[in-house]
């Protein structure tokens, strides 16, 4: 656990240097989410604080694993990259930097610039944007879910739906599922891939989360209908992006089960930050500084595994770590999530 030294907790506590020294006492204490009473023993622990430091963390960027497909998760803040801020510069050092074969995005959508615009307009400016700023040649694909969009090196041979849509009068919510999802084909066959934006915010069973649960019904049984369309035999699946998994973690069992090649669920991957031994993919700067866990990837692990998997944080790295990648201190700060990367490749290869 990183305890923050600064808090903006109201006026009856320091908004500077806070638990600076001294002992801390923490509890976990698991709730129901009806009545509000304590399930099972709180669990507690103490410990001495360390001497205030700031964190920096010194890291090499991995290659791409030999024989290895990389995917990259990003959740880009609303057609961030197109903005005059933060730019589009550090967005392209990241991609350089990561050199993805994949790139499964969300929120690459601006209300006013997007406005009248179809899908296939929608998806020429992504792959203009990835071949003037990325380099190399691109094959974009999205759907009518907002913002979402695979973009690959690889070559595209099938597409996704191009809407899905929730049952009527399912939830409050009208609009589609946010899914966009292609078949590619890599040096191993043919891989069934999804960027996934599930809905935002709520609680556990509040209306945003069952609305959740309702996407991650139709977006299994739209990738198992994708991997079949590939061939003879199923493709595999992986599906990527941000699950919004604020609520019931069931929601993304519910959208992986069954679709691994010997009928059990996908593995969700647990890929680190880069030069640190936690996991966050989303806040920092935002959101008053809290971070989480929101942004994942499923994959197949009866018949691929995880080569390496890492979440890169720009913020976090020392001066000659960002050298050595060709990036700058604040290139993930032009989001509040983080990109989120694995190696992948059948298993035995």
């Amino acid at each position: 656990i990183r305890l923050a030294r600064a808090a903006s907790l109201g006026d009856d506590l320091p908004k500077a240097g806070l638990l600076s020294s001294g002992r801390a006492r923490l509890a976990w204490v698991r709730t129901d989410a009806s009545s509000g009473a304590t399930i099972g023993e709180v669990m507690r622990a103490e410990l001495t604080l360390p001497e205030r430091q700031t964190f920096s963390a010194s890291a090499s960027l991995p290659a791409k694993a030999r024989g290895a497909v990389r995917l990259v998760a990003y959740n880009v803040l609303w057609s961030s990259p197109t903005k005059s801020e933060p730019g589009p510069a550090g967005f392209a050092r990241i991609f350089k930097a990561l050199d993805a074969d994949v790139v499964l995005l969300q929120e690459w959508h601006d209300r006013e610039a997007d406005r009248g615009k179809d899908n296939a307009q929608r998806e020429a400016g992504v792959r203009a944007w990835f071949q003037t700023h990325a380099g190399g040649e691109w094959t974009v694909v999205g759907s009518e879910g907002q913002g979402v969009f695979v973009a690959s090196r690889l070559p595209v041979t099938a597409r996704g739906p191009a809407r899905l849509e929730a049952p009527e009068n399912a939830s409050p919510w009208d609009f589609p599922v946010r899914l966009a999802s292609a078949v590619v084909t890599t040096a191993h066959g043919p891989l069934a891939v999804g960027s996934v934006h599930l809905k935002c915010c709520g609680t556990y069973q509040a209306p945003e989360d069952v609305r959740r649960r309702q996407e991650a019904g139709l977006i299994s049984t739209a990738m198992a209908e994708l991997a079949r369309a590939a061939g003879a035999a199923a493709a595999p699946v992986v599906i990527g992006g941000d699950y919004n998994l604020v609520g019931d973690p069931e929601v993304a069992v519910r959208m992986v089960t069954g679709l691994d090649a010997d009928g059990s669920g996908l593995n969700l991957a647990t890929p680190l930050l880069l030069g640190d031994a936690i996991v966050h993919t989303h806040g920092g700067g935002t959101r008053n500084g809290s971070r989480s866990r929101l942004d994942y990837f499923a994959y197949p692990d009866a018949v691929w595994e995880t080569v390496q998997g890492f979440v890169l944080d720009s913020t976090i790295l020392d001066a000659e770590s960002l050298k050595a990648m060709g990036l700058e201190a604040q290139d993930t700060a032009g989001s509040d999530h983080l990109p989120v990367v694995v190696d992948l490749r059948p298993r035995g290869k």
